[in-house]
């Protein structure tokens, strides 16, 4: 019942918000969430659910703030202008936060909010995720957030360019980052490809990710010649298992059939 109540209040914000911030009017605003500050772009769906209803993805935030310690090393891919990049920062004070994001104005407010918060443990990589090291044609979507490497079709297309993209096992070894403990990935179906360029990483019990919360949305991994079955099988041979976030935000055991509609499915390594 409450997840149909958030869902109630969500929709409902959501029109108010379309009178107010039309799509068509290109705007940038500084808003305050979880106590820190984050230039959102309010004219798109992410910005302007967590401008008008000051939260996103609340059980996703909150599970990740209970999953994420003081030291920690996260990885956020598909940085978007950085809601959960601030909120790993701000959760790991002593600890990294490596973001990716491939869009120039998404990386340039990403960039600008790390500053407005005096967040100095974020290194931001201005670059797609996937199964190769160079530079890929980008499909930058009308609204930004469903941008991809390919065109889903889940909103029209604004613009064609060339963005770097690198594998994870690269940017690891090059980094020197010698393990991460919570990742978050939404990048629009490519998730198969991210795992293509994680295969090191993923094999290496010492370094992998204890816990990742990746997007699986069945229609644009299809695009990808993927499926949310073939990632969970997979990571699966990888040592995780796949849940959903409870209500009291523990794990449930991921059902294909039950939990359909969910996206955001949560990955532990066996211990």
């Amino acid at each position: 019942m409450s997840r149909l109540i958030d869902r109630s209040l969500e929709i409902f914000r959501h029109k108010v918000s379309m009178v107010t911030t039309p799509r068509a009017v290109s705007r940038v605003i500084q808003t305050e969430v979880n106590g820190y500050s984050l230039l959102v772009r309010a004219n798109e769906d992410v910005g302007r659910a967590i401008h008008f209803s000051r939260n996103f993805e609340i059980r996703e935030t909150r599970f990740l703030q209970s999953v994420i310690d003081e030291r920690a090393v996260c990885f956020d891919i598909g940085a978007n202008f950085g809601y959960f990049s601030m909120l790993m920062a701000r959760s790991a004070p002593q600890g990294q936060v490596h973001a990716f994001e491939p869009l120039p104005l998404n990386a340039a407010l990403l960039r600008a909010s790390a500053v407005l918060n005096r967040f100095e443990n974020i290194n931001l990589m201005q670059s797609a995720v996937g199964a190769s090291d160079g530079v890929v044609e980008f499909v930058q979507a009308e609204d930004s957030a469903y941008s991809s490497m390919i065109d889903t079709a889940r909103k029209g297309v604004a613009a064609r360019i060339e963005v770097p993209i690198t594998r994870l096992d690269s940017y690891c070894a090059n980094a020197g980052v010698t393990r991460i403990d919570v990742l978050k990935a939404d990048i629009e179906g490519a998730e198969a490809l991210m795992l293509d360029g994680a295969k090191g990483l993923l094999s290496d019990a010492a370094r992998r990710p204890r816990v990742m919360m990746i997007e699986l949305y069945q229609p644009s991994l299809e695009k990808f010649g993927s499926s949310v079955d073939a990632v969970i099988q997979r990571l699966s041979g990888h040592g995780y298992t796949a849940n959903i976030i409870g209500a009291d935000l523990g794990m449930q055991r991921f059902d294909p059939v039950r939990d359909a509609a969910q996206y955001n499915i949560v990955f532990r390594a066996d211990c």
